[in-house]
């Protein structure tokens, strides 16, 4: 073959071999030039007020919540600042579809928030909850042991029960005593509207207890103590401790 006719057949397949080798390249090797990205918060602003009618932001915030990223915004209405009071939006980040909304004159229930973390965790014994007040913000904290024998320290919004944070560390095992829920249910059969603010396990006189602190219907701080071991009401009496306020 002369080298004019292998010029022509190089001349014909070069662009050939150039148009295969680029349709070869797989598509996940190619570079990703757009990053999803939350919707801008006036935006979602201008969605609450379609739906909300007009309404004063007072916080706004971004956090990442069960494997999704969410906007947690407190807003009253313009119109009427008194019907509902004060209220949290919970709006996904991205699709700005609203999740929940709560008012926020009380915390959310402490046996509800409790549900919610047990739809991620298998929870054999809560050792601890209390409330704190972070920058304004209340976030009710619940320590706990799985059935693992981990012990979790988990940290929830106080009035929509999101998951905040979460961390965990080893136990040893302890004795066997009646769940919080089974305690908190019993309680509640003489104060309904109870509003708890933070339970704590001890030993008293040698004897494990559970200790809750509450508002009772009347606004009143109580402290209610309890045998772990067989449930049984040990003292329910006002809290005039300066502990304890």
């Amino acid at each position: 073959m002369n080298a004019f006719i292998r010029s022509k057949i190089q001349f014909v397949l070069a662009p050939l071999l150039a148009v295969t080798l680029t349709a070869a390249i797989p598509a996940h090797s190619l570079p990703n030039t757009t990053t999803k990205r939350p919707i801008p918060l006036e935006q979602i602003i201008s969605q609450m007020r379609k739906q909300h009618g007009n309404v004063v932001v007072y916080n706004a915030r971004l956090i990442q919540e069960d494997r999704r990223t969410v906007r947690l915004i407190d807003f009253n209405s313009e119109l009427k600042p008194g019907r509902h009071g004060m209220q949290r939006l919970v709006i996904d980040a991205f699709t700005g579809k609203e999740i929940e909304l709560v008012t926020m004159r009380t915390p959310m229930p402490l046996e509800k928030t409790l549900g919610n973390l047990r739809k991620n965790h298998q929870i054999a014994n809560i050792t601890k909850t209390w409330m704190e007040n972070e920058g304004g913000n209340e976030v009710r904290v619940i320590e706990f042991t799985d059935i693992r024998k981990k012990r979790w320290h988990a940290r929830m919004d106080a009035y929509t029960g999101l998951l905040l944070d979460e961390h965990t560390f080893e136990l040893k095992p302890s004795g066997k005593q009646v769940p919080l829920r089974d305690i908190i249910s019993e309680a509640r059969k003489t104060h309904k509207y109870m509003v708890i603010l933070r339970t704590t396990s001890k030993n008293r006189k040698n004897v494990p207890v559970r200790e809750i602190v509450y508002l009772n219907e009347n606004g009143l701080r109580k402290r209610l103590i309890v045998d772990a071991i067989t449930g049984e009401t040990i003292s329910d009496q006002l809290a005039t401790n300066a502990f304890y306020q």
